[in-house]
């Protein structure tokens, strides 16, 4: 890992290539294990996918027979990380609740934080957002106990992302800044190793930030440093996942031709070394923009359908109506009108689904351009008998417009056992905004 960070990675691999032939030798599980995990870990940032995945069925199976839980946990939280990297949902889950288990036999608040931030981030990713706020919030401030300032800036991260992605900028704002405070992104001397793992997220961060108030140039500028680090280093996962689609958006946005020019090419191959389906929807994303600018609509939409197939496949619900959006404007530069009414509803009804407010207002501003009936916010039923007792007395009160913090008093409990019973309320209701669950509980008399 520390030549990694020097930028010596094939040196790295060298290294405990060596290892394992000196394992082989040997005959020691624990040590062909630790050998195997090793070359995961470089494999899981640098790629190719298929030798990740090798290495990763070898590092598990090994430590497992070698009955050692640790070196257990290392290895499936490791091919939990890949999963969500290549976004091979049923591996993450599969190995995710294996990780987990082994964290709580050991007894280690340590291991299960490392647990949390993969689940944070795959609820983030799937759309279970209010969960992912509630788990991220109460893992955030585990890891400023514990003084995991590497962790803390990643969880920052992902919840962030979130954050954005709703529109609520302020919590963005703070999140972005504790954690390029915490990273050491704020001192970092790139010329010196660094911890790499907590300085990349929180340039994801800021650049992701900057964009979403409209600091497009800045958002990019930034952008092409934390590229910088990662080509340094050889981490090519993150710029693949977030960092690149995030330029991307900007430059479509600036109409940044030169910029997408470069960011689509460094993406198609990134996304291929890493056999990573986001990133090569982005591609078509990508395409599909240019065509569009270029005046060829037709051209353009099946390559955003494309995307939408990619992204829905993955899931990733929040990207998927967001191109859902953008074929729409497609269609409506070629004249299908209805088909174009029809995409961006489709796009709208998961975007409010979501609680996605500015994609959302965007989708709206879209249908009032093609002269179609604007639907106001989702509005589904209550399931009442699906919560508890307390469960609706927590929506009895948010129907009478109390806060979290007023709540916990009424009810003698804290604010943050309000919000997870809230998380709870949302997942079993479908509403995923407050003052909608608010207004529907008034509607059913709940609020006396």
């Amino acid at each position: 890992d520390c030549l990694q960070a020097l930028g010596l990675a094939e040196a790295a691999k060298k290294e405990i290539a060596t290892a394992l032939e000196l394992a082989e030798g040997l005959g020691q599980l624990p040590m062909l294990a630790r050998a195997h995990h090793a070359l995961l870990m470089l494999h899981i940032w640098t790629g190719p996918a298929h030798r990740a995945w090798s290495h990763a069925r070898s590092a598990v199976e090994l430590a497992e027979r070698s009955g050692e839980r640790i070196l257990a946990w290392s290895a499936h939280w490791s091919a939990a990380v890949l999963g969500a990297l290549t976004a091979n949902t049923s591996s993450l889950q599969r190995h995710l609740a294996e990780a987990s288990r082994l964290a709580d036999e050991l007894r280690s608040p340590f291991l299960q934080l490392r647990v949390a931030e993969i689940a944070i981030e795959y609820r983030g990713a799937c759309g279970e957002w209010d969960r992912a706020i509630v788990e991220g919030e109460k893992a955030i401030a585990a890891a400023r106990a514990y003084d995991q300032n590497v962790m803390l800036s990643r969880l920052l991260h992902w919840v962030s992302a979130v954050y954005i992605n709703r529109g609520e900028l302020a919590d963005s704002a703070r999140m972005s800044d504790e954690a390029w405070r915490a990273s050491g992104a704020d001192a970092a001397d790139l010329k010196t190793p660094f911890d790499v793992h907590g300085v990349l997220p929180a340039y994801v961060t800021r650049v992701t930030h900057l964009r979403a108030v409209g600091e497009l140039q800045r958002s990019i500028e930034l952008g092409k440093e934390a590229l910088a680090i990662a080509d340094r280093t050889g981490y090519i996962a993150w710029s693949v996942y977030r960092l690149l689609p995030a330029i991307a958006a900007s430059a479509i946005d600036l109409r940044d031709d030169a910029t997408l020019t470069v960011v689509r090419e460094r993406l198609a191959h990134g996304a291929s070394l890493l056999a990573h389906p986001i990133g090569m929807a982005w591609v078509s994303v990508i395409d599909g923009e240019t065509e569009l600018h270029a005046g060829n609509a037709g051209e353009a939409i099946p390559l955003f359908q494309r995307a939408v197939s990619a992204l829905e496949a993955v899931p990733y619900p929040f990207d998927a109506a967001c191109t859902r959006v953008r074929l729409a404007r497609a269609l409506q530069a070629t004249g299908e009108t209805d088909e174009a009414v029809r995409e961006a509803r489709a796009g709208l009804q998961v975007l409010d689904a979501l609680g996605a407010r500015p994609a959302a207002d965007a989708a709206r501003a879209l249908l009032r351009e093609l002269g179609a009936r604007v639907p106001s916010a989702q509005q589904q039923h209550i399931g009442l008998d699906g919560l508890t007792d307390r469960e609706r007395e927590i929506v009895s009160y948010v129907a009478r417009r109390l806060s979290n913090k007023e709540i916990g008093a009424e009810l003698d409990i804290s604010a943050r056992t309000v919000s997870t019973h809230l998380a709870n309320i949302f997942d079993k209701t479908g509403v995923r905004d407050r003052a909608v669950l608010g207004d529907l509980a008034r509607e059913q008399g709940m609020h006396r």
